[in-house]
């Protein structure tokens, strides 16, 4: 008589070892706005982010007959949809142009219209015989300084000059400025600034 044995199946579970681990993947999105340099402009117009810090001068003032101007340009880039504004930001008199004690206030009553390109109005044209100056501005990369004829006042808070729901890049507005004044302005040299802003919206 032979004995006989049996193997008895075994659940897989005893010959093998599972585990999991659950990785959580995360990136940051975060909105960037940039004023940037912006390249091959119009005539006589410089860049707003040139290295001594974009200075404009006014070029061309005859007391009391010719408007002294200037213009500078910027590109902007956006990831997301941007708004761009303006202020007159000197520490002392934020929306004049100062030599010492003196000086020349900014154009009255002319601001914009509208917060986007297409409702700027058209600003009013300075009147030689009087002291005033302020700016205007263009959606464009070829605009003249020359050109420069009717300008907004000046604010000392800012004025959104334009907006836009999308991505921009290379987006480029130049910034014309103008004075006038009447003979026998008191002599100097005057001075003024302006912040420009660009955010995400």
């Amino acid at each position: 008589m032979v004995a006989g044995f049996g193997v008895a199946a075994l659940p897989l579970s005893t010959y093998a070892d599972m585990k999991t681990q659950d990785v959580l993947i995360t990136v940051g999105v975060v909105d960037t706005a940039a004023i940037e340099d912006p390249g091959t402009v119009g005539d006589n117009v410089e860049s707003c982010t040139n290295p001594d810090g974009g200075e404009v001068e006014l070029v061309g003032l005859n007391l009391g007959s010719d408007a002294g101007k200037g213009a500078c340009a910027i590109s902007i880039s956006s990831n997301e949809g941007y708004k761009l504004s303006i202020k007159g930001s000197a520490s002392t008199n934020p929306t004049s142009l100062t030599s010492g004690t003196n000086t020349i206030g900014t154009i009255a009553d002319t601001t914009f219209s509208g917060s986007a390109a297409s409702s700027w109005g058209t600003g009013a044209a300075l009147v030689p015989s009087t002291d005033a100056w302020g700016y205007n501005v263009a959606k464009s990369s070829t605009v003249s300084r020359d050109s420069i004829n009717s300008i907004f006042t000046v604010e000392s808070t800012d004025r959104q000059v334009d907006s836009s729901a999308t991505q921009a890049s290379g987006v480029v507005y130049t910034f014309g400025f103008a004075v006038t004044a009447p003979v026998g302005q008191a002599q100097g040299s005057y001075s003024g600034q302006v912040t420009l802003t660009v955010e995400t919206l």
